[in-house]
């Protein structure tokens, strides 16, 4: 997974030096923060015992912490101390969408997007896909990829394997800043409450939560009610133009965390999902994999580590 995760993050700078992308991307790297002096405490340990490939970490006193992100000297009276990941990024996956559905629709690329279309199943013809039935007229093609995250799901067991995906409920809020807000200006990780501040441009989006199979995609307000709590203790000078944009949503997931990017039993079907709650984060890198397998070329990470057994 580290390095699928290396892969994609090198992949995905390459492109955004390459295209121009603006989808508020930043490279200004992750602090964690520890409010338990024994988990701070360990994972100092383990960031010593590991130093040779933790890529510049640092270990930060609590004064580090509140002088590195000024917005928590409020809040953060718990601090005790964290860690500074300074080669993490941040970026809004829905505008890098937005942008690169745009490109691949100039004529040049020979890129067709069928929107609001249904897949209800395959047709085969031995071992080989032959047809997608939809909801519209069927389609065919020479290879398919099952990319449709929880969705993967029933289309793997249409097509006679069981890819393992379940999923798991989070939570997001994203507030819009004012000149009065006091925010992080780089991502931070709660570690005591498990929740993750990313600085996106003018927004502050924030993330935590994990409910195990609740499938109603709908908001949970208590849920929304708890994560608002947990940001104004952190952050009760944040000051934000307005009441946050809510979003709940299903991460699919799999039994070890580790996706499905590869083969499957039938012959010209493929299949890249199961990410968890890692899909923007490996997106790059397994969109590479998934082509080094579909065209033969030699793999830029093990080509095995992520097959369907």
């Amino acid at each position: 997974m580290l390095e699928l995760g290396l892969s994609s993050r090198a992949l995905l700078r390459e492109m955004v030096a390459r295209e121009g992308y603006a989808f508020d991307f930043s490279s200004t790297g992750k602090l964690l923060v520890y409010q338990d002096q024994a988990a701070y405490a360990l994972a100092c340990r383990q960031l010593q015992m590991h130093d040779a490939t933790t890529g510049g970490q640092r270990i930060l006193s609590r004064r580090d912490c509140l002088e590195m992100e000024p917005a928590l000297q409020a809040g953060g009276h718990g601090i005790v101390g964290g860690i500074f990941m300074p080669e993490e990024d941040a970026g809004d996956c829905l505008k890098l969408c937005v942008q690169m559905h745009r490109q691949l629709s100039a004529a040049s690329h020979n890129v067709t997007f069928r929107f609001n279309t249904e897949v209800r199943g395959f047709r085969f013809s031995g071992q080989q896909v032959v047809g997608l039935e939809t909801d519209g007229p069927s389609l065919s093609a020479d290879a398919y990829v099952i990319a449709n995250g929880l969705g993967a799901q029933k289309l793997g067991l249409a097509a006679g394997f069981n890819p393992m995906i379940h999923p798991l409920k989070g939570y997001s809020l994203t507030y819009e800043l004012t000149e009065k807000s006091r925010a992080p200006a780089r991502s931070v990780s709660d570690i005591h409450r498990k929740v993750v501040y990313a600085r996106l441009g003018n927004r502050l989006r924030v993330a935590g939560m994990v409910d195990i199979g609740d499938r109603d995609s709908g908001v949970t307000a208590r849920r929304i009610d708890l994560l608002k709590s947990q940001v104004n203790a952190l952050l009760p000078e944040l000051a934000p133009a307005a009441q946050p944009k809510v979003w709940a949503g299903m991460r699919p997931a799999r039994p070890d965390s580790t996706p499905l990017i590869g083969a499957t039993p039938c012959g010209n079907l493929w299949i890249n999902a199961g990410h968890g709650m890692l899909g923007f984060t490996l997106a790059a890198g397994s969109a590479r994999l998934l082509a080094d397998r579909l065209t033969g070329r030699p793999c830029a990470v093990q080509r095995n580590a992520f097959a369907l057994h």
